[in-house]
């Protein structure tokens, strides 16, 4: 998977959206209602990426849907998945076939596994969910069974309003030494992307632009978010 470091970046790469859910899991579209959508606002490149886990059963009729549909496109329709980093060891909640399968994976971290359970980040103390999404971000990386790290620190974002710029820069760092693409994504980081955008300047690591859409509405949102890089 070919991406481009930060400081390579322009605008034209914000016509790319890596980090879409479609109706096959949790999203509001179709796959034919997602091409649709990065056609009408002039996307060039988009990945389906829907939620995955070891025991999901519809992979390969998404991914022959895909296949099909972007026969019918210019647009570049990349066949992926969005996997959760399952334990402290790095590992994802997918199908070894699945995952050799996939064009475009994404690890992401959601509920931690805390021996046999699963918790919620809000569960805990801010101070311990953000180093655990830490950790847990760090193993992944390390494991390196994924292209593109989702929604870096988007847990904490999300339930805490802030994520350390200590634990972001400690996470493009891995990403740089590993060739971990950190998604720089809509729904999480708007409101910190000035304060990312230093830090990624600094470490210049491969970064990619996703918005995590699950309604067609949301596509492609850093297009109009952005106007200077």
């Amino acid at each position: 998977m070919k991406f481009r470091h930060f400081n390579e970046l322009t605008t034209a790469d914000t016509h790319s959206d890596f980090h879409i859910h479609s109706n096959y899991t949790d999203g509001k579209g179709s796959i034919a209602d997602i091409v649709k959508r990065a056609e009408e606002i002039g996307l060039t490149a988009i990945a389906i990426t829907d939620h995955i886990r070891e025991d999901s059963t519809y992979f390969f009729k998404y991914s022959s849907e895909i296949e099909d549909i972007r026969q019918k496109t210019q647009i570049d329709v990349l066949i992926g998945f969005e996997s959760r980093i399952k334990s402290f060891n790095g590992e994802l909640d997918v199908d070894r076939t699945v995952a050799t399968e996939a064009e475009i994976k994404i690890g992401s971290v959601h509920r931690f596994s805390i021996g046999e359970q699963l918790r919620d980040p809000a569960s805990f103390v801010k101070d311990v969910a953000q180093g655990l999404e830490l950790e847990i971000s760090l193993a992944g990386i390390a494991k390196g069974d994924f292209h593109i790290l989702g929604h870096p620190g988007g847990m904490s974002l999300t339930h805490f309003k802030e994520f350390p710029l200590r634990y972001f820069e400690k996470i493009i760092i891995a990403c740089k030494k590993s060739n971990i693409a950190f998604e720089l994504n809509s729904a999480y980081h708007q409101d910190v992307y000035s304060e990312l955008k230093n830090i990624l300047k600094k470490h210049n690591p491969l970064v990619i632009f996703g918005s995590d859409a699950h309604m067609v509405e949301d596509i492609g949102r850093w297009l109009f978010l952005l106007k200077d890089i």
